[in-house]
């Protein structure tokens, strides 16, 4: 490619690039239910839950590869970080392993309904939670979840360029979170069949991703890919929420997530 067909290249790139959007999430906390708040006899709690997330990210890009006719160029990066939000829903079963009074394990499992993806992503992950101090009825827990998004493809439609014509914007993104952080509960007793559990607290949260971005010309034959770097814009995140405990077996609970993002969530669960 000549050099002043490059320059036109430059700018024409600079139309398209960073028009994907960056993917980040935080999932649901849950409530700090253990084994001493079910009774000798439960030993498991299966959540059935529902997430609308929302929460800002940063998309940090590489250089620009473009390969045409005759040539393969180099187009460094220019400009700050793209931000951006996303919205999604989560649909997915939470298995609460309450073996021990004082200490819960659980495991995730999940897909997301993603506007842009091709086909639905899964999500995988689980999590810790002890009680680290107890006076009357509050505690001081702390929690600690991981979960993994595989790669999964994204199509980001189309664009239209007076010298190259008509672009298809691909992409393949995969992600992981990992938080932790104290939270503070309440066990009120409302009836000899009811408990109200109001909980909330700060956590640290942080998103780390790829996105595979490949932008192609067919009728120039011209092809161009790079790479953004996804993480959260901010890392901590506020939870608060509230699980309503019927004959200790049944569980209500609504949760809602802010700063840095604007989630919310809500478990219908079982104890056995």
């Amino acid at each position: 490619m000549e050099t002043n067909r490059l320059q036109r290249l430059r700018v024409s790139f600079l139309g398209v690039w960073l028009m994907t959007g960056a993917v980040a999430m935080a999932i649901d906390v849950g409530d700090p239910f253990y084994h001493v708040d079910g009774g000798k006899w439960v030993f498991n709690r299966l959540e059935v839950l529902y997430e609308k997330y929302d929460r800002d990210a940063v998309a940090k890009t590489h250089d620009l590869r473009v390969i045409g006719p005759g040539a393969e160029v180099s187009i460094p990066r220019s400009g700050d970080d793209s931000g951006g939000r996303v919205e999604a829903d989560v649909y997915m079963l939470r298995l609460n392993i309450l073996l021990f009074d004082k200490f819960t394990g659980y495991l995730n499992g999940g897909v997301l309904d993603y506007s842009d993806a091709q086909d639905k992503p899964y999500i995988l992950g689980g999590g810790v939670r002890f009680i680290a101090y107890e006076k009357n009825r509050m505690r001081l827990n702390v929690v600690g979840t991981a979960h993994y998004v595989p790669s999964f493809d994204v199509d980001d439609g189309y664009a239209v360029d007076d010298f190259l014509g008509p672009a298809v914007i691909k992409a393949k993104v995969d992600y992981y979170e990992v938080a932790a952080g104290p939270i503070l509960s309440g066990n009120l007793l409302l009836n000899a069949n009811a408990r109200l559990m109001p909980y909330g607290g700060l956590l640290l949260s942080f998103v780390r991703g790829t996105e595979k971005i490949r932008i192609q010309y067919p009728f120039t034959q011209v092809t161009a890919k790079t790479t953004d770097d996804i993480e959260e814009d901010s890392p901590i995140v506020a939870v608060a929420g509230v699980s309503v405990l019927l004959k200790k077996n049944f569980s209500l609970r609504l949760e809602g997530r802010l700063i840095g993002e604007s989630s919310v969530s809500g478990a219908v669960g079982y104890a056995f």
